[in-house]
């Protein structure tokens, strides 16, 4: 176990050092940057896709306190509720394709 614990440790420095030198990037924050995406009026969002057109599909909380989820679109700044189909309570999205 010590020696498992050793080559995490050594691996993580020597990353960290190779980092530092500006042989390594340690974070990618050149190409990609973390937007927040808000709710549909309700507390919580999870994403659960992008597609190289910048598109997010997910599940958002429609109202404060409640167990009401609804997939949304999210594209340009805009998320946008999907709603549920006919009778539904709640919807989620988990993918979405180049076309949108």
């Amino acid at each position: 176990m010590k020696r498992i614990i050793s080559k995490v440790v050594l691996v993580t420095l020597l990353t960290m050092a190779l980092a530092t030198l500006g042989v390594l990037p340690l974070f990618a924050s050149e190409q990609y940057q973390i937007i927040d995406l808000g709710t549909l009026d309700g507390t919580e969002t999870e994403a659960h896709l992008i597609n190289n057109r910048g598109q997010v599909v997910g599940a958002s909380g429609i109202e404060p306190d409640t167990f009401q989820i609804h997939a949304f679109l999210w594209e340009k700044g805009v998320m946008t509720d999907l709603g549920t189909l006919p009778g539904g309570d709640y919807s989620f999205a988990y993918a979405i394709n180049e076309r949108g």
